[in-house]
């Protein structure tokens, strides 16, 4: 076995992500998160991944299945630039959490950083 880091965006569960808690199977397409490995900048876990509803992902990967061991509500800072709010890089603040809700933090929602254990291909 081992353990995957796994971005779920707020939006992308939002729109259609189905309930999921510390200690679930859950099958998901994940694929490369880099633009999330630069706005965690040094708190970026190693190997991050992110998972995807939507088309876009390249190649479309094949699902990925494993058990939820560990839930992180993470936010960020922000600024206002016009009418764009962005995410200030390296100011992620995170709270365990055993499900995806929305608690109470300082700085603007992003989503959940979960890990995802999984079985090697055999």
């Amino acid at each position: 076995m081992s353990t995957v880091s796994v971005m779920v965006e707020d939006w992308q569960y939002d729109c259609c992500g189905e309930a999921f808690a510390v200690g679930d199977t859950v099958t998901w397409r994940l694929h490369d998160a880099a633009w999330w490995v630069e706005l965690f900048a040094d708190d970026a876990p190693s190997g991050l991944l992110t998972q995807e509803h939507h088309s876009g992902v390249p190649d479309h990967p094949p699902t990925t299945t494993g058990v939820v061991r560990r839930i992180r509500q993470v936010a960020f800072r922000t600024r206002q630039e016009d009418r764009v709010i962005h995410r200030i890089p390296g100011t992620a603040t995170f709270l365990e959490t055993d499900s995806p809700t929305t608690h109470s933090m300082e700085g603007r929602h992003a989503g959940w950083l979960v890990d995802l254990e999984i079985s090697p291909p055999e």
